[in-house]
């Protein structure tokens, strides 16, 4: 960083570095590298608050650990689509996206596919949690 003081305020002029095709590597012990991929594992911890059978609280610690692997190859560019009013905008782009891949996924009671109709029907349904059974409400 650059710093200029002038009439008694600070300005800071921020001077980017420029890595264009410079190599980027973290050195990390959780962090592998091959010649396909770069491979990173990352714990999240969190603790868990439950009542005990004496009233008390008990506080238990928990840690899951994720495995995140990235291709090296460059893939194409992306596009950056401004305006499209946040949720709304990227669920119409994922389900354009959805639909053009044609996404399957499986859930307790069958196998769904995409399709552009789930985002009309679902615009009209609230869902306010689960009842005492599990069941969505």
């Amino acid at each position: 960083m650059q710093f200029e003081e002038e009439k008694n305020s600070l300005i800071v002029n921020e001077v980017a570095p420029t890595f264009v095709n410079s190599e980027f590597i973290v050195a990390s012990p959780n962090t592998e590298y091959s010649e396909e991929y770069i491979t990173s594992q990352y714990s999240y911890r969190t603790t868990k608050v439950i009542k005990s059978d004496s009233g008390g609280i008990v506080a238990i610690p928990k840690e899951d650990t994720f495995v995140f692997k990235t291709e090296r190859k460059v893939p194409k560019t992306g596009v950056m689509l401004v305006g499209w009013a946040g949720c709304n905008g990227s669920t119409v782009t994922a389900g354009v996206i959805a639909n053009r891949l044609g996404l399957t996924w499986q859930t307790k009671e069958k196998l769904c596919q995409a399709d552009y109709l789930g985002s009309i029907t679902q615009s009209a349904t609230v869902r306010l949690g689960l009842n005492e059974c599990g069941e969505s409400v």
